[in-house]
């Protein structure tokens, strides 16, 4: 784990690929799903998943697309446990138009 920033009450970090799913208190069995759907890229694909993979962490998930040119990012799912955390709602319009 590294610290990339840290800006008011918030910290972000990010982590190496082969980090311990144990470093991810509470969120193990998310990882490890995770792990499992990326094999050796990245990061997995949207489609790597079914629906109902994703069922226990439905409130809690922000999945975004991002588009380079030009650059913004619509939300594809915003999870009410993060719209309760941080007081927000983004909708699934294009920021740049929000």
């Amino acid at each position: 784990m590294a610290l990339w920033k840290q800006k008011e009450d918030w910290t972000y970090e990010y982590f190496d690929l082969d980090e311990d799913v144990s470093t991810f208190i509470g969120a193990e069995s998310f990882v490890e799903l995770w792990n499992t759907k990326r094999g050796n890229r990245r990061v997995p694909r949207w489609s790597d998943y079914d629906w109902d993979d994703l069922f226990p962490w439905w409130g809690s998930l922000v999945v975004s697309d991002v588009f380079w040119e030009p650059y913004d990012y619509r939300y594809r799912l915003y999870g009410t446990n993060v719209v309760n955390k941080i007081g927000i709602m983004f909708s699934t319009a294009f920021q740049a138009f929000v």
